[in-house]
């Protein structure tokens, strides 16, 4: 009769939508005895949430007010709210990208779309001054979470090859699943494709 507990591979639905794995916390209950725990990790993932604070009143009271005066931040809350429904609705992954000139809001929207699962500044969200291979590993932290990308301009190369690293990356993020690596370049308990929807 002794409780069981373990840690999740990664984020999102568990237990047949009976409880929601966040980086920091669990939502809901596994039937039976078993606990999971969020997954183990270290100050090197991606999924870099910091410990939520605040309450749903005061965010309300700012982002939501906030949120009244731009179509723009709507629509990044509409998606943040959206991701985890993606699996219960059958839905593949999907790419939404902002364009306009500086100032206009974008990283604001980005933004409030992330507090909804946990950000609070500008400088905690995962951007493109990365690796190819590290924007192919970013999507599998978010699994059914919104995923929110800062600043386009921080991609390296010529136009062409910025779009292509965009396109990539947003055929890959609607792909649903990852690169398999080299059965060397993983541990044992995980060798296959990361996946995901987000």
């Amino acid at each position: 009769t002794a409780s069981r507990a373990s840690h999740a591979q990664k984020v999102g639905w568990y237990g047949g939508y009976k409880c929601f794995v966040m980086p920091t916390h669990v939502i809901g209950r596994m039937s039976g005895q078993k606990t999971i725990l969020p997954p183990k990790t270290d100050v090197s993932d991606h999924n870099r949430l910091k410990p939520m604070k605040g309450s749903r009143k005061a965010w309300l009271a700012s982002v939501g007010r906030s949120a009244q005066h731009s179509s723009l931040i709507v629509v990044a809350i509409c998606a943040a709210l959206a991701a985890p429904l993606l699996k219960i609705m059958n839905l593949s992954s999907f790419t939404l990208y902002t364009h306009g000139k500086s100032r206009a809001g974008k990283s604001s929207a980005l933004l409030a779309g992330a507090s909804v699962i946990g950000f609070r500044q500008e400088s905690d969200l995962p951007n493109f001054r990365g690796t190819e291979t590290a924007l192919e590993e970013i999507p599998a932290a978010f699994n059914d979470m919104f995923l929110p990308i800062n600043e386009i301009g921080l991609l390296k190369g010529t136009a062409a090859q910025r779009y292509q690293a965009l396109a990539d990356l947003t055929y890959g993020i609607a792909e649903n699943r990852g690169k398999a690596l080299s059965l060397r370049a993983r541990s044992e308990h995980d060798r296959a494709k990361p996946e995901w929807l987000c």
